[in-house]
């Protein structure tokens, strides 16, 4: 894009949609016949631990969002030239693939609640890491890039997960990718308002934050689905 201006970009993007028209022919030409039942949700009401979910979400992706929107102007005074930090961006979205594919190995491998702490704590490890080793050279600064990218799109399949354990009827989870988004406005709005002319330091700072905000409500939540059990094994 640098090179052949923004148009290079949507020429690419129809090449890559319309070779997609290439995988049509491996698709099924029918569906196998799918039993018609549908989780009974006559009876959903809300209660502390999904609403704790959806915020937990809203937090970890308002920590991610605001970074990553600023990730230019960080690279920038990190020591990159803007041609280096386009690259990064598009290094980093490689990185959060594997990220993603990565999660979907772990889920049934690693308990929920301890990923979720772990990528909070990470998170604001990497922020706070960026924001001290801001003069120390662009190495440092690339590395921790590339674990912000990994952790990213892994927590989704663990979220999800919780989700349909707090509420089977698959409602809450129907509502993560929503409070995501959410998350990736919130965060960069409010990252902003401690940004001043190209001095985008802060906005790490505010990473921080929100990620350690996070942390408190993942230890909240999980809290809350011990202290459950526990009460249900009693009264058996």
């Amino acid at each position: 894009m640098p090179d052949q201006s923004v148009y290079a970009g949507f020429v690419f993007l129809g090449i890559l949609t319309a070779g997609s028209v290439l995988f049509v022919a491996w698709l099924p030409k029918r569906l196998p016949q799918q039993p018609d039942k549908q989780p009974d949700t006559s009876g959903f009401k809300w209660n502390l631990k999904q609403v704790l979910l959806l915020m937990l979400v809203f937090m970890q992706l308002s920590a991610v969002g605001g970074l990553w929107a600023y990730l230019e102007p960080l690279g920038i005074h990190a020591g990159l030239d803007a041609h280096s930090a386009q690259l990064l961006v598009s290094a980093m979205l490689f990185m959060q693939v594997l990220g993603g594919c990565l999660g979907i190995l772990l889920v049934r491998r690693v308990p929920d609640y301890s990923m979720l702490a772990a990528a909070a704590l990470l998170l604001a490890s990497i922020a706070l890491g960026m924001y001290v080793t801001a003069d120390q050279g662009v190495n440092v600064f690339l590395g921790l890039c590339g674990l912000f990218a990994l952790i990213y799109l892994m927590l989704t399949p663990f979220q999800v997960r919780i989700a349909l354990h707090i509420d089977p009827s698959g409602r809450i989870a129907g509502l993560i990718p929503g409070m995501q988004l959410l998350g990736c406005a919130f965060g960069p709005l409010l990252a902003a308002q401690w940004v001043s002319d190209d001095n985008a330091q802060p906005v790490l700072l505010v990473s921080v934050w929100l990620s350690v905000t996070a942390l408190f409500l993942v230890a909240l939540l999980h809290r809350r689905a011990v202290s459950k059990r526990v009460g249900v094994a009693r009264r058996a």
